[in-house]
């Protein structure tokens, strides 16, 4: 028998063992000449040394362990094992802080639902769970700058366990996270270290941009249009993120297929057409439009004709012309010249012998 059957996982705690022998027909004997031995069995804690009391019986004093659980303490009368054995129920003591029982992965994704979701248990000051702990709130959140949780951040223990579900971390590439666990009047407790790599591309951060934004519409010139995808947080995708399409928003010009280039970024040419004007390029990815377009201005060639765009009409005889003539300077392709300020154009007669000009 023991003076108690259950103690405090701490340590310290100790309950009395007691051995009484009994004869064959249950008579309890009153003198100690029998060799007894106490155990602790199965289980942990210990027992000190096995003291006859002179009537019969024997006793040692069992010490707890740290561990909660049940230790099973036995006897040997003479070297044999007495049949009866005790057990002792070794409780934890009172809740003094949170512990992790599953922690979650080390590596995820941004924004993406955490392969092991994290186990929390409410434990004594030697890590044992407190059972006896149900309703209490325990919030997560998240160690590191930039860093952000989604899902239900908030969970109550039952028999001193904590399951949260659905979480995920958001965050940069570049810094590591812990995600903490916390409540009202007990230690919290941080996860490991997680290191998070780029989540799914993002319409609102992912980027289209082009090589040059300048090119002259002659016909052939070019521009490379580059998509870099981004997760929600920026991150540069680093593996292809989905399937990317190349367009026009607005304006004129060709556009070759869209080129995966395996790393995140996705190309296609575009060709300039022989108009002047501006082509607004956009992308879409996975079907959704991108935000983000680029605007390419395509401006004329080098001037390679003249061309008269305002007739003069004469009045009388020697007198200024009513309507001067206007003179105009184009491209190769008929694209008024704009940009020349500087060049001179000369007006001769073309036929009349008597005739001059001034």
């Amino acid at each position: 028998t023991a003076s108690s059957s259950s103690i405090t996982a701490n340590g310290t705690s100790t309950s009395i063992i007691t051995v009484q022998l009994k004869d064959a027909q249950g008579n309890s004997l009153t003198t100690n000449d029998d060799t007894v031995s106490i155990r602790v069995d199965s289980g942990t804690g210990n027992v000190g040394s096995t003291l006859p009391a002179g009537n019969g019986t024997y006793t040692t004093t069992f010490t707890s362990s740290t561990t909660a659980g049940t230790s099973t303490i036995r006897a040997t009368l003479g070297g044999t094992d007495i049949t009866a054995t005790q057990n002792i129920a070794l409780t934890p003591g009172a809740a003094t802080k949170l512990g992790i029982l599953t922690e979650p992965p080390n590596t995820t994704s941004s924004g993406v639902v955490l392969a092991t979701q994290p186990r929390i248990a409410v434990q004594d000051a030697f890590g044992n769970t407190v059972t006896s702990d149900s309703g209490r709130s325990v919030v997560i959140g998240v160690v590191g700058s930039g860093g952000s949780v989604g899902g239900t951040t908030t969970q109550t223990s039952s028999s001193g366990i904590v399951t949260f579900s659905g979480i995920s971390l958001a965050g940069l590439t570049s810094n590591g996270y812990r995600l903490s666990f916390t409540t009202s009047g007990l230690t919290g407790v941080d996860s490991q270290i997680i290191n998070l790599t780029p989540g799914a591309a993002s319409t609102a951060t992912s980027v289209v941009s082009a090589s040059t934004t300048s090119i002259v519409a002659n016909g052939s010139s070019t521009s490379t249009i580059t998509v870099t995808l981004k997760d929600a947080q920026g991150n540069l995708l680093v593996a292809t993120g989905g399937t990317v399409l190349v367009s026009k928003v607005s304006g004129n010009g060709s556009l070759t297929t869209t080129t995966d280039n395996g790393n995140g970024t996705y190309t296609a040419t575009f060709t300039s057409p022989t108009a002047v004007g501006t082509t607004v390029i956009q992308a879409t990815v996975g079907g959704s439009t991108i935000t983000d377009t680029e605007s390419i201005t395509l401006v004329h060639g080098d001037a390679t004709q003249i061309k008269i765009t305002q007739t003069p009409i004469t009045g009388a005889n020697a007198s200024t012309f009513t309507r001067q003539p206007k003179i105009t300077l184009f491209d190769a392709n008929d694209n008024v010249v704009t940009s020349n300020s500087s060049g001179v154009v000369e007006v001769a007669l073309f036929s009349g012998d008597n005739g001059a000009l001034s």
